[in-house]
């Protein structure tokens, strides 16, 4: 019996080690099964991105090609590109500030994970050491345990503790599946962030193309504008840049677009956060619904082992129906624990397939912008090819540009043709992915109905193990010394295994069908032929198991009838034998106890003195570490305080530096806009003065013509009037000549004029050219002024954030060190009172044990007759035996005698009556005879009820000297089990002397020890005084009997 008990908690730790193991892999494999889902997902996500991103990169094309041949665009244009330029930007610094918040969620959540396995790691030490001092006790007190029928704690102690460094193992493995997620999605935003930055640097290049392609533009307008003759391919290149207009504001709705892209991803960070802080809930309720169970199984093996306790022959029976017991709850719990798992993988399931819609919908969505896209690319080329010929036929000096142009309409229209083999290629990936979308939605709806079943088969498994719980209670209580019944339990017993078995294969199978179904959705673009074989496979499994339920049903229902019949015969016989049992053990129990307890104390006494000793000493160490660690604190917290204040003075220092350089950046942005304002109202001037002069050159040109007209049209009535008056001819010829001579004077005048109006108009297009060069390149050095004013800010808006995040820190650092002073201080000040306590303690205990000395004698007799209480113990017992038989026999007398009285009643009561009838002589000679009779049979029952009291009183003192002998024994026992356990306990002071909570944890459990000692003194009195009652009772009712 030793042997195997100092084996069983060795065999226990190596089942549970096993099982730790199996559950390990497990989960190892469900997390392959969610990466493996995973990278399919992201593979889906980045098939999106390449779609979104070659629709983006055909943009680019398409604006060159439509911008190239294109005359003229505003400036404005190119600040509003150039403002957008600094919006992306700002976006992206927005990204790095939210990827920097979650690199410190995730730091945050690691720190836990160590908090975490720190926990594990001291409850493993707690273990290791709990099973140290279960190897030191396990020589000398499971030898007494199993002879007083006493619970065994420490194997208690130790299945709770290992079941907590499971449920902390499981907590850790959880915590580390929430890390590996949390950087599954850190990596997801990085390559998203990467891919931003990308576009973003992309856009900042389609930007500067378009910027080289307005520079180009502008260029041809110079060019073009010495062609007064083309004034309509003005209007054509007023539509082109119309059309740039748009598709730069096509570029607007993409950035729009990425945008929401990001808030997108910052919602799925808020759900994942939501799921772990979801997560974190389900821990702590299965840690609540697993402290729960472990209550109501310390509740039942307490009643399994006051059972054990009350049936001192069949103690080795019950401790083997304990061990079964316990097995079969372990293992209700794994499979209750399994059962969550299946549930959680087919949640899991049911996201992973929704999210997998919800990308269908996106990818559809992409799909139709990008083919709406690709038909607006088509029109905006056939326009650009058809403004191309224009040009060309009108324009024939430029035949090198013309040239040009054809190559890059001929690389337009290779990217065109790529472009739709793209989309064609697309359209083919979206017909793919429908197809196998329908295929998961057909998965899901039979991995469903799947999981339906096996919900159903769960709650069948949980119901038969309830009942089987039920059963094992009921067996539990109707515990007899018969070995017929402990032989019905341990087939029962057998039968349950078999069903544990069964139900096992069947958790067993369906844990396989889900890899199946895990590994099936993985490849399922590589196995979507063998889908029909597996699929008729798992329908045969699922009837297989439909069956096996319906034969477990009828088993169940067969056994339970089995059941009912003999739990009645059991009960039956279960009401008998407590009778029979309860009467002498708890007279022997009673009496066993009251006669211990000056052992008891001797022993606790010794004991306290020699642990108040060390902890003494204990207290003297800890008081200097305690005077070290505060002196350190102390110098922490100045330290800490200086630090603030620096910390303080840079920040107000920096606040400060902050509020003048927003002063100097509105005052130099106020002057920058204002100097914007002066240099667009002068160019407005300039325009109109243009304007102006071009409208005066118009109307002298117009006055010019008239004039000239009418000079003309006086020369010819002149020319008429010399042709009618040749007299006169003579004398108007002169003056004829002398006017044609001013006239021709007068228009060389003009004509002088006109060439100083087209220098002038030369000259001011030639200042209007240079004043355009000088305001883009005031307003270039601005734009560039006012970046670097807004990097300014960013930085020091940063250093300021830097700052009030290190302010904070180490605000929260002086509370906590304020926080463990203030600890330390109260355990300081209550180390102190109980060290006046313990010297209290003490002085009365020297004063005690200077009175101990009359007791060690006691105690030396006391051991010297502990050999004879051994060799007397096995007579005792036998006396015991045959006292409860002959008490059996007594029991069986007295209720013949009670028969006799009640038969000598009526016979006596049937004379009385016929003796009235006879006449007043018979009645005399009769009822002297009667008389005679009734005083002989008096006579013979008083003889026999004597004879019965004085076998009880013999019965009563050997009862009471059996006793007094077991006592004797057990408390002589119970001296080395107490040094045992004092060597243990110094052991364990001088190895944790240096740790305050351990003390503390210790103090209280001595006190609880204490408390539960004074409950069963109480207890044990209480019993006692009934037991005295009863007796009093018993000794009355015999008393009126005789």
């Amino acid at each position: 019996m030793e042997n195997a008990d100092g084996a069983g908690p060795d065999v226990i730790y190596l089942e549970l080690e096993k099982e730790n193991d199996f559950l390990k892999v497990k989960i190892q494999e469900l997390e392959n099964d969610f990466s493996e889902l995973t990278e399919e997902n992201f593979g889906l996500i980045y098939k999106l991105k390449e779609v979104s991103g070659v629709a983006k990169e055909e943009d680019p094309c398409i604006s060159n090609s439509e911008e190239m041949p294109t005359v003229g665009s505003p400036t404005y244009k190119i600040k509003h590109l150039e403002r957008k330029c600094a919006d992306l930007e700002l976006n992206l610094e927005n990204f790095r500030s939210e990827f920097s918040g979650l690199e410190e969620k995730f730091q945050k959540s690691q720190e836990e994970l160590k908090e975490r396995t720190l926990e594990l790691s001291e409850l493993r030490e707690k273990l290791s050491h709990a099973t140290e001092l279960e190897g030191a006790d396990t020589g000398s007190s499971r030898h007494y345990r199993l002879r007083s029928g006493e619970p065994d704690d420490t194997e208690t102690d130790l299945d709770v503790l290992k079941r907590t460094v499971q449920l902390k193992e499981q907590e850790i493995d959880g915590l580390q599946h929430c890390t590996r997620e949390m950087e599954n999605t850190i990596a997801d935003i990085q390559k998203e962030k990467s891919q931003l930055e990308e576009c973003l640097a992309a856009s900042l290049q389609e930007s500067s193309m378009t910027s080289k392609c307005l520079v180009e533009a502008h260029e041809d307008l110079v060019l073009t504008s010495s062609v007064d003759s083309h004034v309509s391919s003005n209007e054509v290149l007023e539509t082109k840049i119309s059309e740039l207009e748009r598709t730069v504001q096509l570029k607007e709705q993409e950035i729009d677009d990425l945008q929401h892209c990001t808030r997108e991803m910052e919602n799925t960070i808020a759900d994942i956060q939501k799921k772990k802080s979801q997560l974190e809930e389900r821990l702590a309720a299965s840690l609540e619904e697993t402290s729960m169970t472990s209550k109501c199984l310390d509740e039942a093996r307490e009643e399994l082992l006051v059972l054990t306790s009350s049936v001192d022959s069949h103690v080795s029976a019950n401790e083997v129906l304990e061990t079964k017991i316990s097995e079969l709850v372990h293992t209700v719990m794994l499979k209750e624990q399994e059962i969550d798992g299946l549930q959680l993988c087919t949640r899991e399931m049911e996201n992973t397939v929704a999210d997998i819609q919800k990308e269908k919908t996106q990818l559809e969505e992409r799909l139709a912008a990008s083919l709406e896209e690709s038909s607006m690319t088509s029109k905006w080329l056939d326009e650009a090819r058809e403004d191309l010929l224009v040009l060309s036929s009108s324009v024939d000096s430029h035949v090198s540009a013309n040239g040009v142009l054809e190559t890059k309409i001929n690389e337009l229209v290779h990217t065109v043709m790529l472009k739709e083999q793209e989309i064609n290629g697309l359209q083919h990936c979206t017909t793919e992915m429908e197809n196998t979308i329908s295929d998961i939605q057909k998965e899901k709806d039979q991995l469903e109905e799947r999981l339906a079943a096996s919900l159903e088969e769960s709650s069948m498994t949980s119901k038969c193990l309830d009942e089987a719980r039920e059963d094992l209670l009921v067996l539990t209580s109707s515990v007899d010394s018969h070995a017929s019944a402990n032989k019905v339990l341990e087939r029962k017993i057998s039968e349950l295994e078999s069903r544990e078995v069964e139900l096992e294969l069947l958790v067993t199978k369906l844990e396989q069908e889900n890899i199946e179904f895990s590994e099936f959705i993985s490849e399922l673009e590589s196995q979507l032929t063998s889908l029909t074989s597996e699929e008729e496979a798992t329908r045969l499994e699922m009837d297989y198991s439909i069956s096996l339920i319906a034969n477990l049903k009828d088993l169940v229902e067969q056994q339970q009838a089995e059941m009912e019949a003999q739990k009645l015969e059991m009960k039956q016989k279960h009401l008998e034998s407590q009778t029979r049992l309860s009467e002498v053990q708890e007279d022997s129990e009673a009496l066993r106890r009251s006669n211990a307890k000056l052992q008891a104390t001797i022993d606790s006494v010794a004991e306290e003195c020699s642990s108040l000793q060390t902890l003494t000493a204990d207290l003297k160490k800890q008081k200097l570490e305690l005077h070290d660690h505060c002196a350190q604190l102390e110098q922490q917290l100045d330290q800490s305080k200086r630090k603030t204040m620096d910390l303080f003075e840079t920040a107000e220092f920096l606040e400060a530096k902050l509020s003048t350089l927003q002063k100097e950046v509105t005052l130099k942005e106020q002057s920058l806009l204002s100097e914007l304002e002066n240099i667009f109202q002068e160019h407005k001037e300039h325009e109109e003065r243009i304007n102006s002069a071009h409208f005066l050159l118009h109307k002298i040109e117009n006055e010019k013509i008239g004039e000239v007209k009418n000079l003309e049209r006086e020369v010819m009535s002149l020319t008429a009037q010399l042709s009618s008056t040749d007299g006169e001819k003579d004398s108007a010829a002169l003056d004829s000549i002398h006017e044609v001579s001013i006239l021709r004077a007068d228009k060389a005048k003009l004509e002088a004029n006109l060439e100083d109006v087209s220098a002038q108009m030369r000259h001011y297009q030639s200042q209007l050219e240079d004043l355009r060069t000088e305001s883009k390149t005031k307003i270039k050095g601005l734009i560039d002024s006012l970046n670097a004013s807004k990097h300014n800010e960013e930085t020091l808006t940063t250093d300021v954030e830097h700052m009030t995040r290190l302010m904070e820190a180490a605000r929260s650092n002086e509370e906590n060190l304020r926080k463990t002073s203030d600890e330390l201080e109260l355990k300081y000040k209550s180390s102190d009172y109980e060290k006046q306590e313990v010297m209290e303690e003490i002085s009365g205990l020297k004063i005690q044990v200077s009175k101990m000395a009359s007791i060690q004698d006691e105690v030396f007799k006391l051991q010297s007759s502990l050999d004879q209480a051994k060799f007397e113990k096995t007579k005792l017992e036998e006396r015991l035996q045959s006292l409860s038989e002959e008490c059996e026999e007594l029991k069986v007398q007295k209720a013949m005698l009670t028969d006799q009285v009640s038969c000598i009643q009526s016979t006596l009561h049937d004379a009385d009556e016929e003796n009235r009838r006879k006449s007043t002589q018979a009645k005399l000679v009769v009822n002297k005879g009667n008389d005679d009779a009734a005083n002989d049979n008096g006579g013979t029952h008083v003889n026999e009820d004597l004879d019965i009291h004085s076998k009880l009183e013999l019965l009563e003192t050997r009862l009471a000297d059996a006793l007094e002998e077991n006592k004797s024994y057990r408390a002589q026992l119970q001296s080395p089990t107490g040094e045992g356990q004092l060597g243990s306990r110094d052991e364990k002071d001088n190895k944790d002397g240096n740790r305050i909570a351990q003390l503390e944890s210790e103090l209280k459990d001595m006190q609880d020890r204490l408390l539960n000692v004074s409950m069963q003194y109480a207890e044990v009195e209480a019993q006692r005084e009934e037991l005295v009652m009863e007796l009093k009772s018993a000794t009355a009712r015999k008393g009126r009997w005789f």
